[in-house]
């Protein structure tokens, strides 16, 4: 296990990048995704042509069902502990049920919120980002059955940028209330240090963090 707390504030006041994998990440032009320091997560590695700066995965189904995959990404790896990646920077990382806190040190612990994004915006705090641009979070779901259950993907996936994106594949359906309750922590621990969170994701139905546009940051 790699330790990372030399990576304090070592983009001090800089802006990021922080991609999330709804459909509409394909309007989102690849110059744009490389002009920042980037986040990806989970699955990015579908997107051609592009490698984010860092990665982030804390499910450990997606771990489990890609690490072959998730091993080959040649940049900056954050991993959920204890699942092979000791070569890599792992989180201890707390779900919500234990209740929801935003952490200033994702190196002892960060807290999950539901979505592997809540954990990025920890790490790009600790890391010094003062902006943070969201693109593809569009915070909208098909699904049938109840939230936060592991359910099977025959087809399909409608969800996200890519149609194979979790085809052939077991994942968790979304739970928005505990989700947009971390966000709204987010926000308020962001905006405690005169700091930004602006989602550029064209149609986003998250409203927490301000809207912004692309063309304003290209």
């Amino acid at each position: 296990m790699l330790n990372f707390e030399h990576l304090l504030n070592i983009h001090k006041d800089e802006t990021a990048i922080v991609i999330g994998n709804g459909p509409s990440l394909l309007n989102v032009p690849l110059e744009f995704l490389k002009s920042y320091p980037s986040f990806g997560s989970n699955k990015i590695y579908l997107l051609p042509n592009f490698t984010p700066t860092y990665y982030t995965c804390i499910n450990a189904t997606v771990i489990k069902q890609n690490k072959k995959e998730i091993k080959q990404l040649k940049c900056t790896k954050f991993i959920k502990r204890g699942l092979g990646f000791r070569k890599d920077y792992e989180l201890s990382s707390l779900n919500v049920a234990m209740g929801c806190i935003f952490s200033y040190a994702p190196q002892v612990c960060v807290w999950e919120g539901f979505t592997v994004t809540y954990v990025i915006l920890q790490l790009a705090f600790f890391i010094g980002f003062k902006t943070v641009l969201l693109v593809g979070c569009d915070h909208r779901y098909k699904f049938d059955g109840l939230p936060n259950v592991q359910v099977y993907m025959a087809g399909d996936d409608p969800n996200h940028f890519s149609s194979e994106y979790f085809k052939g594949q077991t994942w968790d359906t979304p739970n928005f209330v505990p989700v947009e309750e971390a966000y709204q922590m987010a926000r308020e621990a962001y905006e405690l240090y005169d700091r930004r969170i602006i989602n550029l994701t064209e149609n986003s139905a998250l409203d927490i963090f301000e809207k912004g546009n692309i063309k304003d940051w290209s």
